[in-house]
């Protein structure tokens, strides 16, 4: 128990989210017939003498024909500077991409951190990989442009974790990288840096 919250001690076994919507027309003023439906995977694998890896698997789909709002949007958070956020494309913009289905995949190697001298100072790099697929079959019924991610979305990034410490948090740095299919011609432009932040219980 942290104070009147009870908080997981963690489990070896994947853990699952499933969310399911059910959208009926003519029902509490509703304008919409639809069924919504998000899930997620998530494992944190521990690797003795070495860190741990943390993979998560989400997967939405919207059946019916509803507005953006109702759809799905790439889970991005690629602005330069931002804060890391796990589990998100960092090098993808927010609203870049939309989806009536994806599915993304989203995977850190968490090195065990190293030892120094300094108190205020105790580095630990990971190294991240994030790859999303999505489809949208009726984009000419929307007035908004937008982009959809039928060639897949790819990035890999490099963290450094802890490199100022306090009792209480930790402050890092971390550089994305997008790659593939919508990357920009100009490699700088694919480059994402960002600030991390590690809290310590």
């Amino acid at each position: 128990m942290l104070g009147d919250q009870r908080v997981s001690k963690g489990t070896r076994w994947p853990k699952v989210q499933l969310k399911y919507t059910k959208g009926y027309k003519g029902v509490l003023e509703s304008d919409f017939s639809y069924d919504r439906i998000i899930a997620e995977l998530q494992q944190d694998i521990p690797i003795r003498g070495l860190g741990k890896i943390t993979w998560t698997l989400s997967g939405q789909h919207t059946e019916g024909d509803v507005p953006l709002t109702l759809m799905h949007v790439g889970n991005g958070t690629g602005r330069d500077w931002n804060l890391d956020v796990p589990n998100t494309f960092q090098t993808m913009a927010p609203s870049e991409f939309y989806s009536k289905s994806q599915v993304a995949l989203y995977i850190r190697m968490n090195f065990n951190a190293f030892k120094t001298q300094a108190k205020w100072n105790e580095p630990q790099i990971a190294l991240h990989h994030a790859i999303g697929f999505g489809e949208f079959t009726s984009t000419n019924a929307h007035s908004v442009q937008f982009s959809t991610m039928e060639k897949g979305f790819s990035e890999a990034g490099l963290i450094v974790n802890g490199i100022l410490t306090t009792k209480f948090y930790g402050i890092g740095i971390g550089g994305f990288y997008r790659y593939r299919a919508f990357a920009s011609s100009n490699w700088k432009q694919n480059i994402v840096p960002k600030i991390t932040l590690t809290i310590n219980l």
